[in-house]
Parts: structure tokens; C-alpha cells; sequence
């Protein structure tokens, strides 16, 4: 019953659009999708593109980080060295003196 249905609207409405018409409608819609690809693939390489250069800044920032992080911990153990020292200095003072 449905496949009857739709077999005859299917040849009212080829019925009412001759051959030629209906080939013009489906290269224009051919076209207007190569268009709607074409415009959404240059929309996604430029979104790419946008992304991959926050990526880089976001790296570089973060190699910048951790550049500056080694140096302050390096400074830090130095610093810790050289306290551990000056408090083995005031207990050797401390001994002798006492």
C-alpha cells in the first residue's frame, strides 16, 4: 500500500518536471554543495592554522616556564648549600666558643 503510494507521487511529481529541468536542479544544487565544501574547507584550514599557531605560543610559553622554574630551583639548592654552610660555621663557632 505504501510502495503504491509512493510510486504515485513519485510519477505525479517526475510527471510535472521535464528531464532537462530536472537535470538543471540537480547541477545547480551540485554546485552550490561544491561551493558550501569548498567554503567550509577553507574555514577549517584557517581554524586549523589559528589553532596550531595558540599551540606553538602555548608551548613556547610553557618551555619559558619551565626555563625559568629550572633557574629558581637551581638557585634555590644553591642557596640552601650555602646556608647549610654558614649553619655548620655557627656550630663549629658556637663549640668553640662555648
Amino acid at each position: 500500500m505504501k510502495l503504491e503510494k509512493a510510486q504515485a507521487k513519485c510519477k505525479r511529481e517526475t510527471s510535472k518536471v521535464s528531464l532537462a529541468n530536472l537535470f538543471g536542479q540537480c547541477e545547480s544544487v551540485f554546485k552550490q554543495s561544491q561551493k558550501d565544501v569548498e567554503g567550509l574547507k577553507s574555514k577549517f584550514i584557517k581554524m586549523f592554522k589559528e589553532e596550531e599557531l595558540r599551540a606553538d605560543a602555548l608551548i613556547s610559553a610553557l618551555e619559558e616556564t619551565k626555563k625559568i622554574l629550572s633557574v629558581q630551583v637551581t638557585l634555590k639548592y644553591q642557596l640552601l648549600k650555602a646556608l647549610s654552610l654558614v649553619v655548620d660555621e655557627l656550630n663549629d663557632l658556637s663549640r668553640q666558643t662555648f
